[in-house]
């Protein structure tokens, strides 16, 4: 389900809970994963833990695919995906596929390196591969400076790591949207 398609159409990405599409998967039919298929015929395990090559401790979904499909993107309730804290929260994730070894990145986090402190889901890549900046919406409050109501609200991430506010009024320091930004 939630399949994700690459610009040419030689990748889909999709979640799902069947336990014979790869074998790093970790046969857990309870929590879903994040897979990615090629058009040689390939299925590979995404949401997999960081140095392990079996999937994670918690259900996967929503992702989205580059347009080369380099890279996915996809949320999470894993706290094993990454080495740093997770929280327990759904976070977003970024995997580099098209590099064997990669490992899985933190998205949704503060610029101290630590995860969203809610749930943060709605994960979009643009451009290409490893450059893409990733969208997702939370209600964090821990994400950006002066963002800290608790609504839900858009932001950006580049491919450096840096979390911006996007659902802000208009100019180069504008405010946060009151409220949030209505998503």
């Amino acid at each position: 389900k939630e399949p994700a398609i690459n610009a040419d159409g030689t990748a889909v990405s999709f979640t799902s809970t069947a336990t014979n599409l790869d074998a790093a998967d970790d046969a857990n039919a309870s929590q879903s994963d994040i897979f990615l298929r090629t058009t040689s015929q390939v299925t590979n395990l995404v949401s997999m833990r960081t140095g392990i090559a079996t999937g994670g401790d918690g259900p996967s979904e929503a992702s989205d695919l580059s347009p080369d499909g380099a890279t996915v993107v996809f949320a999470s309730r894993a706290a094993d995906l990454v080495s740093a804290p997770i929280n327990g929260r759904r976070e977003v994730f970024r995997r580099q596929v098209n590099v064997p070894g990669m490992p899985t990145t933190l998205v949704s986090k503060s610029s101290g390196g630590a995860a969203a402190d809610d749930d943060a889901s709605g994960a979009t890549i643009s451009v290409v591969g490893a450059s893409g900046w990733v969208s997702f919406s939370s209600a964090a409050t821990n994400l950006v400076p002066g963002q800290t109501d608790g609504s839900y609200a858009l932001y950006v991430a580049d491919s450096t790591g840096v979390v911006r506010l996007a659902s802000r009024a208009p100019g180069a320091n504008g405010a946060p949207l009151p409220g949030g930004s209505g998503i």
